[in-house]
């Protein structure tokens, strides 16, 4: 089991292709108005699902992170969403 490389990169892709196709047949079924940017904004939140996931297992079990592919963009938005809340909390109002 530890030969088993882990590609989160198509998981991320799937999720954004399902998620959007999804969301276009509810809009299709509903009659709801969605336009493109906020699919897009929707898919590639649910994109960060399976990166998310990833992220607390390798923290669980470190040794994990070194099969998993295609984690490079995580890691980057998880550092800048850590900086962002680290520094919004830093220098807030007391």
């Amino acid at each position: 089991m530890n030969d088993i490389v882990i590609r989160l990169d198509l998981f991320m892709v799937g999720c954004f292709v399902l998620f959007a196709l999804g969301l276009s047949i509810f809009k299709v079924w509903t009659k709801a108005e969605i336009h493109l940017d906020q699919l897009v904004n929707r898919s590639l939140a649910a994109s960060a699902i399976p990166s998310g996931i990833a992220m607390i297992a390798c923290a669980l079990d470190p040794p994990l992170a070194q099969r998993i592919t295609g984690v490079n963009l995580s890691f980057a938005v998880a550092g800048v969403s850590l900086l962002w809340v680290a520094g919004k909390g830093a220098l807030a109002k007391l």
